[in-house]
């Protein structure tokens, strides 16, 4: 590689931006990300506690709970049904109480 700025790097199969600017959107993109990254590794922590707290204060299991709140995020509750008839019932009695 010469000492010429203007000369664009090739890295195995893409060419590597050369302009100053290009490169520092990158990092600035990646730095973004990382902090993204970051918020989701805390939420995940956050969702598992509180599974985890469900569990211990009224004995549902997890592998109940956790679908269970997949479920009710996606409002995809109909395609689950049949899948677990332990899953379905508890969803039912939280879902519809007045069912």
């Amino acid at each position: 590689m010469s000492d010429d700025t203007n000369e664009t790097p090739v890295i195995s199969s893409f060419v590597m931006p050369s302009s100053p600017a290009d490169r520092k959107q990158i990092m600035d993109a990646m730095t973004e990300i990382s902090a993204a990254m970051t918020r989701v590794e805390g939420e995940k922590n956050y969702i598992k506690e509180t599974i985890a707290d469900l569990h211990e204060k009224y004995k549902i299991p997890k592998k109940i709970l956790n679908p269970f709140a997949k479920v009710y995020h996606k409002q995809n509750y109909t395609e689950e049904l049949g899948i677990d008839s332990d899953f379905e019932t508890m969803v039912q009695i939280l879902v519809n109480p007045d069912a």
